[in-house]
């Protein structure tokens, strides 16, 4: 009787001890993983991530999974997060600071005459129509492949090795790509190549920082489309 008795205090106090854990860890993360199946709940069960308890009493499944683990969702539920447009707007700023910073030590400090979206689309030989199109592809098209190809699949292939060699990589040739892959372009235009190449860093970190490729498609597009209203049609 005394052994079942000790028994159960054991049990009860693993159970305090559970709960007193998964308490802790609903207090670190923010929301809960939605269960869609009974396949999901056994995925969860047999993943290490997983942090996991079943109540006996009333036979309820309380469960948390890591931060960086629920990141990963349907690209469509994406549009959903207030934290991808929170992101994608520190990224915008960043972007900017990036060509104020390099305006001001490459034009104004060292007087090197860096190649703007301005002087390519002011070409007299252009014409109305291919104007149009241009921004349109320098806005949505431009962004939206550079964003599949050097985050989401060479940034994701690369940081299998290393994140570090990811970040390079993919922002070099991120970079190395405006200047239509040439080493002697870029080498003529190393400004603004350093300029493109940090850019390229942010974006990468902006994909990296939840997972979330939409973060890093918003703050594409709109540091464009900024860029093209200050440019092109401001100045």
């Amino acid at each position: 009787m005394a052994s079942k008795t000790t028994e159960t205090n054991t049990n009860n106090k693993k159970v305090s001890e559970n709960e007193k854990e998964i308490t802790a860890m609903f207090e670190i993360y923010s929301s809960d993983t939605e269960v869609e199946s009974e396949t999901e709940i056994e995925k969860m069960k047999n993943s290490n991530n997983t942090i996991i308890n079943i109540n006996d009493a009333s036979n309820d499944l309380l469960y948390r999974k890591p931060r960086k683990e629920r990141r990963h969702i349907r690209f469509m539920k994406e549009f959903l997060k207030k934290r991808v447009y929170i992101t994608a707007f520190v990224s915008i700023l960043l972007l900017f600071a990036i060509d104020i910073v390099s305006y001001i030590i490459f034009n104004l400090i060292m007087g090197t005459e860096r190649e703007t979206l301005k002087s390519d689309m002011k070409k007299t030989n252009r014409t109305k129509e291919s104007t149009v199109f241009l921004i349109v592809y320098v806005c949505i098209i431009r962004p939206i492949l550079e964003e599949i190809v050097f985050r989401k699949f060479v940034f994701n292939v690369v940081k299998k090795l290393s994140k570090l060699l990811a970040y390079l990589i993919s922002s070099f040739l991120f970079a190395f790509a405006y200047f239509d892959c040439s080493f002697s372009g870029m080498w003529h235009n190393m400004d603004d190549f350093i300029a493109f190449f940090l850019k390229g860093i942010v974006l990468a970190a902006t994909y990296d920082y939840d997972g979330y490729l939409l973060a890093s498609l918003y703050s594409n597009i709109f540091y464009n489309c900024l860029l093209v209203f200050i440019q092109f049609i401001v100045l």
